[in-house]
């Protein structure tokens, strides 16, 4: 009773649709490739970092609090899961 629309899923309005989907399965898990990150300006413990999830707009920014466990050198790279269904917020002043 889920359909896939344009690559999302969408849950409809019926609420025993909604009622019988587990929180689990809302989740939209992708794996992206960190093309950059840099030290937040104004916390030691975050990074900025710029994700290619395959988005049309272009990689996303995301703001995550790495900065205790690996080096901005070590990150810049790697294949990383995003979870790209949450609502934008501001971390620290950067839209993450």
């Amino acid at each position: 009773e889920v359909e896939a629309t344009e690559g999302k899923y969408a849950f409809g309005t019926n609420p025993d649709v909604q009622q019988k989907t587990p929180d689990e399965a809302r989740i939209e898990l992708r794996v992206g490739k960190v093309l950059s990150a840099a030290p937040h300006p104004d916390a030691e413990s975050l990074y900025v970092e710029e994700i290619d999830v395959g988005d049309e707009e272009g990689p996303r920014t995301v703001v995550s609090g790495l900065a205790k466990w690996m080096s901005t050198d070590e990150l810049v790279g790697k294949e990383v899961v995003v979870v790209c269904n949450l609502k934008p917020a501001k971390m620290r002043g950067i839209e993450s």
